[in-house]
């Protein structure tokens, strides 16, 4: 009996674990608000917050881009910024993720 309550439960957390790694990361309303670009000239007057990073670990490809991306202009925008200058964009063609990298801006 002990064995089935104990092989049930590993079940559970393996599919739970699974489930949610799965899972799409949603956009905040201010993530949404957020810009991402490659051009200096974009940031070129605005003010210099930190450095930020957005990743995904589970899955490659498109998944893990999108997801990638969504937690980069999360993270932005709980910084207080409004733009990001992207410097790395990793994605891996392996199925171990995607990594992106950039600087936070905050501008008018």
């Amino acid at each position: 009996m002990k064995i089935r309550i104990v092989t049930f439960a590993l079940s559970l957390l393996t599919f739970c674990f699974f489930l949610t790694a799965c899972a799409t990361v949603s956009l905040t309303a201010a993530g949404e608000k957020v810009r991402v670009t490659k051009n200096p000239d974009v940031v070129a007057g605005c003010q210099y917050i930190d450095q930020v990073e957005g990743g995904e670990k589970f899955f490659g490809g498109a998944t893990a881009e999108e997801n990638a991306m969504r937690r980069l202009k999360n993270n932005t925008a709980e910084m207080g910024g409004n733009v990001v200058f992207l410097n790395t964009y990793e994605v891996s063609d392996t199925g171990a993720g995607a990594k992106m990298r950039g600087e936070v801006y905050h501008c008018k």
